[in-house]
C-alpha cells in the first residue's frame, strides 16, 4: 500500500510541475479515455481510489488514477485535470479509505498526543495492491469508454 500511496504522490507532483508549461504538454505521450465504472457486491462504489500502475518492463511508463463518483463512475487521469491515459496494460489497485469517528475509536487505542486513528479501509485489503488485486486493463490507443471493476 506504501507503494501505492507514493505513486500517488508521485503524480500529484509531476501533475504540478510546470506551471501549465506549454512545452511539458506537447512533449509528454498521446492519451486515451479510460472511464468505467467500479462495483463491490453488485453496487457501485462512490469515494473509491482507482489507481492503473504500468505492467512494462523497463521504457518510460505512466500510471493514472481517479476518484469515483455516485454509482461507482469514474474516468481515470494520467495528467488531472486532463482526463485520459496513456494506452497499455496495467495492473489496477482500488481502495476505500475513511477516517473513523472518534466516537467509534476506543480511548485507549490512540496515545495522549492527539495522532488520528489509521484510516480503515472499506473494501478487502487485496484490492489495494496492484500485484495481489487480480484486477488488470488494457487501454488501446482509441480509448476504452466501458471499464468494469467488479470487486467480490
Amino acid at each position: 500500500m506504501r507503494q501505492a500511496l507514493l505513486l500517488i504522490l508521485g503524480f500529484a507532483f509531476v501533475a504540478g510541475c510546470g506551471g501549465g508549461s506549454d512545452e511539458w504538454t506537447e512533449k509528454r505521450p498521446a492519451t486515451a479515455p479510460a472511464e468505467g465504472k467500479l462495483t463491490y457486491k453488485g453496487e457501485g462504489v462512490e469515494g473509491a481510489t482507482v489507481l492503473l500502475v504500468p505492467d512494462a518492463a523497463g521504457g518510460e511508463v505512466y500510471g493514472a488514477s481517479a476518484v469515483t463518483r455516485s454509482g461507482g463512475a469514474f474516468a481515470l487521469a494520467a495528467w488531472p485535470p486532463q482526463t485520459g491515459v496513456v494506452p497499455g496494460k496495467y495492473k489496477v489497485a482500488v481502495s476505500k479509505k475513511v477516517m473513523p469517528e472518534m466516537s467509534e475509536v476506543p480511548a485507549d487505542s490512540h496515545d495522549s498526543d492527539n495522532t488520528a486513528p489509521p484510516a480503515k479501509n472499506m473494501l478487502p485489503e487485496q484490492y489495494g495492491d496492484p500485484n495481489k488485486s487480480g484486477l488488470t486493463l488494457e487501454v488501446p490507443a482509441t480509448g476504452k469508454t466501458d471499464i468494469l471493476l467488479e470487486l467480490k
